[in-house]
């Protein structure tokens, strides 16, 4: 459910001086859905870090190393990715540069909305002219 003050203080302070103030509500609903903000991602899948892997690279490795890969890749859906993670700690010494290191580090961020980072979700028109009825 849309936290209609949240939104509201949103569009009266502007924060990143985005022009609310000077748009329609099409306008400002278009603004609030566009992709152009990044949020951080602590816990990934192992098939994101499979798929991040650049195979050349991974062939070059040593078995040894190979079965490090695979472990992390084996835990599930929940594996920690931030700065201090075991995981991410072991990958970036298996992959201290590259095509893998770029794609993992690229992981640790998702593109998202405006709408998205205040926790809204896709917005409509009916939650703007709601958020600003409010006095």
């Amino acid at each position: 459910m849309t936290d209609y003050v949240a939104l509201k203080a949103e569009l009266d302070t502007d924060p990143l001086v985005r022009g609310y103030a000077g748009m329609t509500v099409d306008q400002k609903v278009a603004d609030l859905n566009t992709v152009y903000r990044t949020l951080p991602v602590d816990i990934v899948s192992g098939s994101d870090i499979y798929n991040a892997v650049d195979q050349a690279e991974f062939d070059a490795l040593t078995a040894a190393q190979k079965g490090q890969v695979d472990r992390i890749t084996a835990l599930g859906d929940r594996i920690v990715v931030a700065d201090a993670g075991r995981a991410r700690n072991t990958l970036v010494s298996l992959f201290p540069s590259g095509t893998t290191f770029n794609n993992l580090v690229a992981l640790k961020s998702r593109d998202v909305s405006r709408s998205v980072e205040l926790g809204f979700g896709e917005m409509g028109p009916g939650f703007i002219v709601n958020a600003e009825a409010l006095p």
